[in-house]
């Protein structure tokens, strides 16, 4: 899965910025995206019934599958065209951050110098 993000993403970056995938690439792509979602169902089967009450639980791999599964319209518009973000280091130069994490991680790094080196008027 990371490969075929990744390798989408190179594609991608590779296009003239008013240019988009094929519709044939996007085809091609959405396929294996599917494939490799199958193959992932194939291999973490739903749990048995252990004949409890209540529903049995999924497990984490059978959850993110589930996940990206439904959202995998989410996860794959960064090729369509649209303005996602695919990683954090896209989201930091365009300036797309929590102000109070900001604040947050300033404030830690004031604390931890010396405040008589510092005159804060």
């Amino acid at each position: 899965m990371i490969d075929l993000l990744l390798e989408i993403k190179e594609r991608v970056e590779q296009l003239e910025p008013a240019e988009d995938l094929s519709s044939e690439e996007l085809a091609a792509y959405k396929k294996h995206y599917a494939e490799i979602i199958d193959a992932g169902y194939q291999g973490n089967p739903p749990p048995a019934n252990t004949n409890k009450r209540g529903r049995p639980k999924q497990g984490r791999a059978r959850n993110m599958l589930n996940r990206l599964n439904e959202h995998s319209h989410e996860v794959l518009a960064f090729m369509e065209g649209s303005p996602a973000i695919f990683d954090n280091n896209q989201a930091l130069s365009r300036g797309i951050f929590n102000p109070q994490d900001l604040q947050k991680a300033l404030f830690q790094r004031v604390s931890c110098l010396n405040p008589e080196d510092y005159v804060f008027t």
